[in-house]
């Protein structure tokens, strides 16, 4: 059994590790501010070249229509506007960290689809509903951030998750992650993603999410219905076979999730439809970064 801290000094001193762009934090940070300033964004995000290379391929692509070419990231940032932006050098560092990773024991597409899966899920039922009062734009990035500690323990941790069947679903459909890592590290792979997020300086807003996405109803007040918003999304692209994390499919979203916030499971079909819709187009960051030839 290992402590939250032993098992963070653990994997802080690997040196094959890799740490999340800060310009990830920096852009928050901007973002955040009252009037957020363009040129001070585009400078932000120029600093870093992969990040700016990646960054104009993607506004270039079809994805985006581009009529001209755009050279720069103060033009990209005009063009496609600061929600669009965030959410891209979200993407972006996400795919490359995950690209940076050594191989493990989780496939790097699947688990990118996955969380790209649930970053799309949360978004949209959030513009459908506008169920959250605020923090609807960092959706997002919790949604693609919510996983994190799977894919750094299932790496770096590998005999917890050895003993694993190769098909999850094999335990049953109510099998639950959290009490089996708990019952083999001491701790689980939210603990593991919420410290690490927390040692990388990102938003506690953020933290907390990834920390309490499997036990909702103990997350603080405050960001307890942007959980529950997560844990809906989860389950809603385990349900769809979105990706794949690790921790097996669901036959069913469970109905509660829906009650708790207060929407009607109705909109699941019209929600299915728009994420499978836009999975599809996000598959570009995928090529731009080569982890799919």
């Amino acid at each position: 059994m290992y402590t939250l801290k032993e098992i963070i000094d653990q994997l802080i001193n690997i040196r094959r590790l890799p740490t999340l762009n800060p310009v990830v934090v920096m852009v928050e940070k901007t973002l955040n501010a009252e009037e957020p300033d363009v040129q001070h964004l585009s400078r932000v995000i120029a600093d870093d070249p992969s990040l700016t290379s990646m960054l104009l391929k993607v506004a270039n692509s079809a994805l985006y229509g581009a009529r001209r070419e755009i050279t720069t990231v103060q033009d990209a940032v005009v063009r496609l506007g600061f929600t669009e932006v965030r959410k891209l050098v979200v993407d972006i560092s996400v795919v490359n960290y995950v690209a940076d990773m050594p191989d493990g024991l989780l496939d790097p597409i699947d688990y990118w689809v996955h969380s790209i899966g649930v970053a799309i899920c949360m978004e949209e039922i959030q513009q459908m509903t506008k169920v959250m009062d605020q923090n609807g734009p960092q959706s997002h990035v919790v949604g693609l951030l919510h996983d994190i500690g799977r894919l750094i323990s299932s790496t770096h941790l590998r005999e917890a998750y050895e003993s694993l069947p190769d098909n999850p679903d094999e335990l049953g459909w109510d099998w639950n992650i959290i009490e089996i890592e708990r019952g083999r590290l001491g701790i689980d792979h939210a603990q593991v993603g919420a410290a690490v997020l927390d040692r990388w300086g990102l938003p506690n807003k953020i933290v907390d999410c990834v920390r309490y996405h499997h036990e909702s109803d103990v997350c603080p007040e405050d960001q307890r219905k942007q959980t529950y918003l997560l844990a809906l999304s989860d389950s809603i692209c385990r349900n769809l076979h979105v990706g794949n994390s690790g921790e097996g499919y669901l036959p069913e979203v469970p109905e509660g999730l829906w009650k708790k916030l207060g929407l009607d499971s109705e909109i699941l079909e019209e929600v299915t439809e728009r994420v499978n819709a836009k999975i599809q187009k996000s598959q570009v960051l995928l090529n731009i970064s080569g982890m799919r030839n």
